[in-house]
This record gives C-alpha cells, structure tokens and sequence, in this order.
C-alpha cells in the first residue's frame, strides 16, 4: 500500500525584504526566503536566486552566493546584505534579490508570486556637500 502525501501541494518559495533599509556604513539589510504555506520539509531545499539592481555586487554590497539551502525542518531562512563603505557620492541604490528555483532530493518547489524583493540602500557620503572655490596665484 502506498500513502500519498497531501502536504506536497501549494508549496511555493516566496521572497520578502525583512530589513530593507540598509546604509553605508555598516548597516546591512537582510532578506527572508520561506515557503509560503508555511509547511516544514523533511529534506534540504536549495534555492537558487539572483541579484540586479543599481547597486553593484562586490563594490556597493559583498556579492552572493546565488543559492542558499533552507534546512531540513526550517520553513525559512534569511540571507544577510553586507554594505561595503566606499568614498563615492552617490544616490541611494537598490539590490534586488529575485528566486529563479528551488528543488530537494524529491521535490521541485514552485515560485510564488512574491519572487523578488529590494533592499535599498543609502549612501553616507551625500551630506553636508560644500564646493569650495580656491584661487591658484601664477608668478611670473
């Protein structure tokens, strides 16, 4: 006799922003990818992503891994968004995380609706601007 398992269904990875503030020059922002049932696996689910916006991996933040592994018994996990602190003046800028798939040993999971998320981040160097003019005297 075989058992079906009726809790297979509607099991959709879905991603949010649960820091989406982040700022130079050490506040980090942090997202949360869960399965939307809020149903607990038997089995390690690994997720795979990727990262666009108008920050830049590896300059305006430390540049991800493109997976992460939900553990077995977790219906969650959080994947942190360290800031880099650099010199240049510049607008705030967004890292968008958006999940391309997510599979164990037995199971494709589906994408939710809520695949993508952004975590904005503002820049520490735009305050207090002043342009100084200097005068350069030429003797001759």
């Amino acid at each position: 006799m075989n058992i079906a398992d009726d809790d297979n269904t509607g099991l959709d990875l879905v991603i949010s922003a649960t820091k989406p503030n982040a700022a130079e020059p050490a506040t980090a922002g942090q997202y949360t990818i869960s399965l939307a049932s809020g149903k607990i696996p038997d089995e390690d689910i690994t997720v795979t992503y990727t990262m666009s916006g108008t920050a830049i991996a590896g300059t305006d933040y430390t540049a991800l891994t493109g997976n992460v592994v939900i553990p077995a018994g977790q219906s969650s996990i959080t994947v942190p968004l360290a800031v880099s602190d650099d010199d240049l003046i510049e607008p705030a800028e967004t890292a968008i995380m958006t999940i391309t798939g997510g599979k164990s040993a037995s199971i494709t999971y589906t994408i939710g609706a809520n695949n993508a998320a952004t975590v904005n981040i503002a820049d520490n160097d735009n305050t207090n601007l002043k342009l100084l003019v200097t005068a350069i005297s030429r003797m001759r």
